[in-house]
C-alpha cells in the first residue's frame, strides 16, 4: 500500500466529516495539514496528495473526486462512494422511499429540455411513488437534497447539483445514454446548457459563457458545425468558492465515523449482483 501519512489521514478525516467541498477549499486544506504535521509543501503536489490517499481507498471502493457545478463552473471534490448505483451512494442518508423519489427527480430533470425544472413539477413527484410522500414531506426532501448538494436550487428552478454529477456521472450515463450528451468544449456529461439548433450539439453554460465572451453575433458559430449560434452568450455569476464549512477547524475525532462508513461501502459494493 502506497504510504499514507499523518497529513493524509488529517486530510481525509476532514472530508469524510464533510463530504463535498470547492477545489478552493480543498487546497486550502491540503496546505494547512502539510503545515501541520510538519510536511514539506508544494501546491502543484496537490493532485498527487490526492492520489495518494485514493490508493489507498481503493481497497475499500472509496475516492476523492473531481468534478464542476453546471451552475458557474465552481471546481469541487467529493469523497465518493465508488459504487455504480445511486441506492448505495445515498443510503447511509435516505429511506428506500426518499430514494425512490430522487431517483423519480433525476428523471425527470434529465429529461426536461433545459436540465432544471420548477419545485412544484418535482414536487407533484411524490404522489406518484408507490408509498407516496405528501407535498410538504416532499418540499422537506428537495430542500435536503440541496443542502447536501444533491441538487441546486435557483430562483425556484431545480437542477443536479454538484455531487450528484460527480458521484453519478457513470450511473447517468449507463442509465440514460443518449439523453446525456458530453460537452463539446469540455467533454464532460451537460444537463443544463445550450443546444446547437442545427446539428443538437450541446455545450455547458459556463464553456459557452467562456467561449463565445467578447465575440460578434456573427462570429459566435457552433463549436460542432459551425453554424450560427442562436443563443444569447450566458452569464454566470461569480464562481462561489466557499461554502458553509470551514477548513480552519480541525474534524472532531471519532465524529466522522470513518472506519464504520468505509467498511459498509465496501460491503455494499461485495454484495452488489450484476444488472
Amino acid at each position: 500500500m502506497v504510504e499514507h501519512q499523518d497529513s493524509h489521514r488529517y486530510f481525509l478525516q476532514w472530508f469524510v466529516a464533510q463530504s463535498l467541498t470547492t477545489e478552493r477549499n480543498a487546497r486550502q486544506l491540503h496546505e494547512k495539514a502539510c503545515n501541520k504535521y510538519d510536511v514539506h509543501y508544494d501546491a502543484d503536489s496537490f493532485s498527487a496528495f490526492i492520489s495518494i490517499i485514493n490508493k489507498n481507498l481503493k481497497p475499500i471502493f472509496m475516492e476523492i473526486r473531481h468534478g464542476k457545478s453546471e451552475d458557474d463552473g465552481t471546481s469541487y471534490y467529493a469523497l465518493v462512494n465508488c459504487s455504480e448505483d445511486e441506492h448505495s451512494k445515498l443510503a447511509t442518508s435516505f429511506t428506500a422511499n426518499e430514494i425512490a423519489f430522487f431517483k423519480r427527480v433525476l428523471e425527470s430533470i434529465v429529461s426536461s429540455d433545459d436540465g432544471y425544472l420548477p419545485s412544484m413539477t418535482l414536487v407533484n413527484l411524490g404522489s406518484e411513488l408507490d408509498v407516496k410522500i405528501s407535498a410538504s414531506a416532499s418540499e422537506s426532501l428537495l430542500t435536503k437534497l440541496v443542502e447536501e448538494k444533491w441538487l441546486t436550487e435557483i430562483d425556484g428552478d431545480f437542477s443536479l447539483g454538484p455531487r450528484t454529477l460527480i458521484e453519478l456521472s457513470m450511473y447517468l450515463k449507463n442509465i440514460y445514454n443518449e439523453e446525456i450528451p458530453d460537452c463539446k468544449m469540455c467533454m464532460h456529461i451537460v444537463i443544463k446548457g445550450q443546444t446547437c439548433a442545427n446539428c443538437g450539439v450541446r455545450i455547458h453554460l459556463y464553456c459557452a459563457a467562456r467561449f463565445f465572451k467578447g465575440r460578434d453575433l456573427d462570429a459566435r458559430k457552433c463549436p460542432g458545425c459551425q453554424a450560427n449560434w442562436l443563443h444569447e452568450v450566458p452569464r454566470i455569476r461569480n464562481q462561489r468558492e466557499t461554502t458553509n464549512t470551514s477548513t480552519n477547524s480541525d474534524p472532531e475525532p471519532g465524529s466522522s465515523g470513518l472506519i464504520h462508513e468505509m467498511q459498509r461501502a465496501g460491503r455494499t459494493r461485495t454484495k452488489r449482483t450484476s444488472r
